[in-house]
């Protein structure tokens, strides 16, 4: 991310995109989630990890049941377990944020 503003005023609504990476081994794959709020930095991140935790189903169903991991190889599996989701996940990071007005 080019930049994230911490100064100015609040409230300060923004719509903050983040990546979440799933691994599994070698495997390695990511989906991203949109939160708009006007919070910022780690008060971003926990509920995206909180609805992970506690709602893995339903992020498993916004993506057809499965997320694919793929290998350096190219080799493929899919996690399609919650509980696996959930034990799977190794980063969660904001790649983006606009500031809305």
């Amino acid at each position: 991310m080019d930049n994230y503003p911490l100064e100015g005023s609040y409230p300060r609504v923004g719509l903050h995109i983040v990546l979440l990476t799933f691994q599994d081994g070698k495997h390695v794959g990511t989906i991203k989630r949109k939160l708009s709020s006007n919070c910022m930095g780690a008060k971003i991140l926990q509920p995206i990890i909180n609805e992970v935790e506690e709602c893995p189903e339903e992020i498993l169903d916004e993506h057809g049941g499965e997320i694919t991991l793929t290998s350096p190889d190219g080799d493929t599996c899919v996690i399609d377990d919650p509980l696996l989701l959930v034990m799977s996940l190794v980063k969660v990071e904001i790649i983006a944020y606009e500031q809305r007005k």
